[in-house]
């Protein structure tokens, strides 16, 4: 009889491949379930964009004051407003302009946030992008028509004086389906 060299039996292979693939798979879930929770970390929550957006669109024009030398100016697409500002120059808080613009070109809302002393130096203020996507923005401004003795939604804010109630109506583009959105936000020193 000769004798034989040393090797695997088929069952022994065959279990070798079952626990290298068992392993394999562990391994797999384990990276795909940690790409998705990355994913889902990292991915922009529209709900949380749109109520910061709201809250501080309401905190500025709730602050809003009336100040010589800045004047209300609202129109379809701007709404230029005198409230208090955080200076990055003084380092605190002072009297300035914010102003809220749209840009169709580039479907977004801008907000521009600029103190005193640079408005009356005729420098431009920081203006930040703070809601892209959008399809469609326009401002009305409630006021009490004084001629026809009624409360009047207009688009361009013609009337003296600061409106009682401003309001932000637009169209979001949010993964191809667009949400229409609104609020209004009463001037506590308007009218």
């Amino acid at each position: 009889m000769k004798k034989t060299a040393p090797a695997f039996t088929l069952i022994e292979l065959c279990l070798v491949s079952l626990i290298a693939s068992v392993i394999g798979l562990a391994v797999y879930f384990t990276f795909s379930n940690g790409m998705r929770i990355w994913q889902k970390a990292n991915q922009k929550v529209v709900e949380e964009d749109l109520s910061i957006f709201f809250d501080r669109f309401a905190s500025d024009v709730r602050s809003c004051l009336k100040f010589s030398g800045l004047g209300f100016l609202g129109t379809k697409e701007r709404l230029e407003i005198a409230s208090l500002v955080v200076s990055p120059y003084l380092r605190n808080k002072t009297i300035g302009r914010v102003a809220y613009f749209y840009e169709p070109k580039s479907k977004a809302l801008f907000r521009e946030e600029n103190d005193l002393s640079r408005i009356f130096e005729g420098k431009q203020g920081i203006a930040k992008g703070i809601l892209e996507n959008l399809n469609s923005l326009k401002f009305g401004y409630y006021f009490y028509d004084k001629e026809k003795k009624e409360y009047v939604w207009l688009e361009d804010a013609t009337l003296e004086g600061l409106p009682l109630a401003v309001r932000i109506e637009f169209e979001l583009d949010t993964q191809g389906s667009a949400g229409r959105f609104a609020r209004t936000v009463s001037i506590p020193i308007g009218g």
